[in-house]
């Protein structure tokens, strides 16, 4: 369903005060918008915002975002076609899908106070209008950031500048997410009647009865409207306004690109399929080449890491066997030499054993005598 956000943002009782006293009804306000979405068909599972507005209360606003998001089954559309301002880029933002027409316009500022609150204000009435005011920006700059991706300082530096902003620079700051680009199509109706006259002149005069002409005129069909394809193909459709749609009698056949994106299918002189632009793969998500190459340095590197754990194991090992080997040498130098460790080393053997007995247990090995062994076993 659509539900249009035009004109000003207002609440009931401004609204019931504009009806009696001068007889008209504008703007939207909670209520109105509150009857559109409970009049929703249940199995309709879209509501399209059509946005033009200059913005209007917060509190209106704020609480016209919370009911659209509270909407369960359903995807909040919004299209701003022609201004979004003030409180009206807040509803924008309940959307999940945005998109603007190429000449819209944006604008985001901080909260004011109406003219009537400030003739006559004491010191505590300005300190509280100032706090509320403060409290309110922080509550834009809240939704604003989470909604659109944006940094607090640049959306705060916007608000500050309070300036109109164009579609695509609207586009870059995220509020929306696509630009709407015209259909270039013509209308054009025949006029057969006048036809018929011209024919019959021009016929008359060669001869040919009317009877004939008629006869030769009454399957013509009048042509409604002409698209212009992406190759600069003329699709002829019989409709004489709105879109295209299935159904709708269109010549030539064949599947056709069209300027905003679309693609419309036509077989055997009609309409069978319009496929909406398909959405772009966001440019940070990869591919599945960058993500195998992403894969593939990470392993590089992971085996670099290893390499270099292991020489610095290799280089700590080293290190221990020499500082053993330092100490060895120490040993032997203290005790005069290595010729002196030699002649120290004892000889002795124990006897063979006799009558089967077990030979004594030997004595055990000195220090000195173990020392000796590891270096001539080296």
């Amino acid at each position: 369903m659509i539900i249009k956000i035009h004109g000003e943002i207002k609440n009931d009782e401004q609204k019931d005060y504009e009806l009696a006293f001068f007889g008209v009804e504008s703007g939207v306000s909670f209520g109105s918008i509150d009857e559109a979405i409970a009049a929703k068909p249940e199995d309709d599972g879209t509501i399209v915002l059509k946005i033009h507005c200059n913005g209007g209360l917060c509190t209106e606003g704020y609480a016209i975002y919370d009911r659209l998001r509270s909407v369960a089954n359903t995807t909040i559309e919004a299209e701003v076609e022609g201004e979004c301002s003030s409180m009206a880029t807040i509803i924008l933002l309940a959307a999940s899908v945005r998109r603007a027409t190429e000449n819209s316009r944006f604008c985001i500022h901080k909260p004011r106070l109406p003219w009537y609150f400030c003739e006559e204000m004491t010191e505590d009435e300005a300190m509280k209008a100032y706090n509320d005011l403060h409290d309110e920006t922080e509550r834009m700059l809240k939704i604003y950031t989470e909604r659109t991706g944006q940094s607090r300082e640049t959306l705060e530096a916007l608000m500050k500048e309070d300036k109109y902003i164009t579609a695509d620079e609207a586009k870059d700051l995220g509020f929306i997410q696509e630009i709407v680009k015209p259909i270039s199509a013509t209308k054009h109706m025949s006029k057969p009647n006048s036809l018929k006259k011209l024919l019959l002149g021009v016929c008359k005069a060669a001869g040919v009865t009317a009877e004939e002409i008629t006869e030769a005129m009454k399957d013509e069909k009048p042509v409604a409207m002409s698209l212009k394809t992406d190759d600069g193909t003329d699709l002829e459709i019989d409709r004489d306004e709105g879109e295209p749609q299935v159904g709708d009698q269109a010549t030539p056949d064949g599947e056709h690109h069209m300027p905003d994106g679309s693609t419309i299918i036509i077989e055997n002189g009609k309409i069978t399929e319009i496929k909406p632009k398909e959405e772009e793969k966001p440019a940070d998500e990869p591919t599945d080449d960058e993500e195998k190459e992403s894969l593939k340095q990470e392993n590089q590197s992971l085996k670099e890491q290893v390499a270099d754990l292991t020489t610095k194991l290799e280089a700590a090992n080293s290190a221990k066997k020499t500082t053993e080997e330092t100490e060895a040498l120490a040993f032997i130098s203290e005790c005069g030499g290595l010729d002196k460790v030699k002649a120290m080393r004892s000889t002795y053997q124990p006897p063979a054993p006799e009558g089967g007995k077990k030979p004594a247990q030997q004595a055990p090995k000195s220090k000195l005598d173990e020392e000796y062994e590891r270096i001539c076993n080296q």
